[in-house]
């Protein structure tokens, strides 16, 4: 999941291939919010991940 994050951000990972990377890594879901500055990924047990928007 981290490497699928890291790459969206940086621009190499493009959504069909995130989307692709982060369902291999367990990810069933994610919430963004905008005026949080946060999106919170969910996986297959219920864990949840918050990654912050890099500034």
């Amino acid at each position: 999941m981290r490497a699928a994050i890291v790459g969206a951000q940086q621009g190499k990972v493009m959504y069909p291939e995130f989307k692709r990377l982060s369902q291999a890594a367990g990810c069933v879901g994610y919430t963004v919010w905008l005026a949080g500055r946060h999106v919170c990924y969910v996986g297959r047990r219920g864990e949840t991940h918050i990654e912050r928007f890099p500034d």
